[in-house]
């Protein structure tokens, strides 16, 4: 059951280990995750750690439950059990002992500043060194190349750190944006990672972009969760799509293309997030018209 707040509090510290020089890694779902490429790389991290519950939320105050509905328990048609949608704030170590407070849950529905208030408080009170967060976006990326990740960061030094593509446009914001950019304005680094996905591949998994993510928080944070399991479901994962494609040689060429057009923006650092277009929509219609 959700637990008892008084009516100001957005959230309450339930347990206080010690820590050094922990991040903040942001996983939360509701917003831009193409291919539950985040989710499934927080699955990863929680199934490589102990977790100790560190602060619980308000969670009637910020989610919208007629949209995240608790979901009911029935056994032999007796109701047993009630599962609310929860945010919570969870301590967990990576491979090394390195310190990681996760913060997962779906995305608030109400009161984003105060609930971005509340993660600063914590930020300063737990001396967290660095905010990192997790997303995925449909990109027109082929699947026969290692995804790459893009960044939106506190600094130019973060965001230009080899391997990271950059572009300057407007988006809608999650609220890990806004999380990113109060730590900004504490002088703490803070960057988000961005897997692309194949945009036609974002309705369906792609380990690849996942294992990704977890690459980047190491190259970017120097924490480490293993991810072989990610790397063998990705080989899965290319093989079964490269059988689908060699039933038809018309996919054969566009994929061809597909991977021309982005060879040739990868080396001229040109990254645009599409819309889609007519080579998408067939290729996508392909693939999910498949049985299997």
């Amino acid at each position: 059951m959700p637990q008892p707040f008084e009516p100001s509090a957005i959230y309450e510290i339930a347990e206080r280990p010690e820590l050094t020089d922990p991040i903040l890694l942001i996983v939360m779902s509701g917003w831009i995750d193409a291919s539950s490429a985040a989710q499934s790389a927080r699955d990863v991290i929680t199934g490589k750690s102990d977790m100790t519950l560190v602060a619980h939320f308000n969670n009637d105050e910020l989610l919208d439950h007629r949209a995240r509905r608790p979901t009911m328990r029935v056994d032999d048609g007796v109701s047993t059990n009630l599962d609310w949608p929860e945010i919570s704030l969870n301590h967990l170590v990576d491979e090394n002992g390195a310190d990681v407070l996760l913060l997962t849950g779906p995305e608030p529905d109400f009161h984003w500043r105060r609930f971005a208030a509340g993660i600063a408080e914590i930020i300063d009170d737990f001396g967290v060194s660095m905010v990192v967060s997790f997303g995925a976006y449909p990109a027109a990326a082929p699947h026969t190349r290692p995804p790459a990740l893009s960044s939106t960061a506190s600094t130019e030094e973060l965001a230009h750190r080899p391997g990271f593509l950059n572009a300057s446009l407007d988006v809608p914001a999650g609220i890990q944006s806004v999380i990113e950019m109060q730590a900004a304005e504490k002088g703490l680094p803070s960057i988000g990672l961005w897997a692309q996905v194949p945009h036609y591949l974002g309705g369906m998994p792609y380990p690849a972009a996942s294992a990704a993510l977890l690459d980047g928080l190491f190259d970017t944070a120097h924490i480490r969760f293993d991810s072989q399991e990610l790397a063998e479901a990705a080989a899965t994962a290319r093989r079964h799509i490269d059988e689908l494609l060699e039933q038809n040689p018309d996919h054969q060429a566009m994929l061809a293309e597909l991977e021309t057009d982005y060879d040739e923006r990868i080396e001229n650092a040109a990254v645009e997030i599409p819309s889609g277009d007519d080579l998408a929509l067939e290729f996508e219609e392909f693939l999910r018209n498949q049985s299997d």
